[in-house]
């Protein structure tokens, strides 16, 4: 972890051009404070508008719409309801770590997003598919990466692994703004060589409302959940990469409209070949 201010300077760690050593949030707070308050009120650093841009870092598409999503394993109750996950859990997972849910985005081009809107004039009760580069998006996204590192279950879905679904859009309203249900089930289960062996899965339902501003031609709204089991693979050792397929659990997943970031998606890089 780099911990350092707007001007260059590093709060912890010695730095040796590859790696910063003992630093943490705690102990960057703590440098932070001592430095001069002219270095540490707002407005301190001028940053001039870039003029150069590193093109290895992926842009969001122009005129396109991100979505914020949120991953988080859930549990019951006594009373069997699910609970979310407590934010230390050594109770569920037999470990003292800090839990802290999954948390990705969706890039949608312009023409995506646009294709979510009605064929035809929209009618109140009209359904259709949902089409079929969205529904990858929103499949590769309903996994778990809330448990952060590499000895927690994960899984990377591929196109192959979507088993059955039927995702839809149905038009609910129609003014003042055209409201859209999303909603159906989704099977995924990992394509794997030998069945033997095991696969990762989910198996759930979603369910949304996308509000679609004609005036504004933007979406102003988009809340989906995805609810479902689903069992990822851990790694039981770092020295050899042995890997373990997890205990089935609840899974919950959101994909929100929120505010914009330029963090890419996990799976950019993959969506650019």
């Amino acid at each position: 972890m780099h911990a350092l201010t707007a001007g260059g300077r590093f709060l912890c760690g010695e730095h040796d051009g590859t790696f910063v050593g003992g630093c943490s949030p705690e102990g960057a707070l703590a440098e932070w404070r001592k430095l001069p308050e002219a270095e540490r009120k707002p407005g301190a650093l001028d940053v001039p508008e870039q003029e150069h841009h590193d093109e290895i870092v992926a842009r969001p598409p122009p005129g396109g719409l991100i979505l914020t999503v949120h991953q988080s394993a859930l549990h019951r109750d006594a009373e069997g309801e699910l609970r979310r996950q407590a934010h230390h859990f050594p109770a569920d997972y037999g470990t003292a770590l800090r839990y802290e849910p999954g948390h990705d985005y969706v890039w949608l081009t312009a023409a995506e997003w646009k294709s979510l809107l009605p064929p035809d004039a929209p009618r109140k009760g009209d359904s259709y598919a949902l089409p079929a580069p969205v529904a990858g998006q929103i499949f590769y996204n309903l996994r778990d990466t809330s448990q952060g590192g590499s000895s927690f279950p994960s899984v990377t879905w591929d196109p192959e692994d979507v088993r059955s679904q039927d995702l839809k859009l149905v038009v609910e309203e129609i003014a003042p703004v055209l409201r859209l249900r999303l909603e159906g089930p989704v099977q995924l289960q990992e394509t794997v060589k030998d069945p033997g062996t095991g696969a990762a899965r989910f198996d759930g339902r979603l369910l949304g409302y996308l509000d679609y501003d004609a005036k504004k031609q933007a979406f102003v709204r988009v809340d989906v959940v995805a609810l479902g089991e689903f069992q990822g693979w851990h790694m039981t050792s770092v020295s050899n990469g042995s890997l373990k397929l997890s205990a089935p659990y609840a899974l919950g997943v959101s994909f929100e409209l929120r505010d914009v970031s330029l963090a890419p998606p996990s799976n950019w890089h993959c969506r650019q070949k």
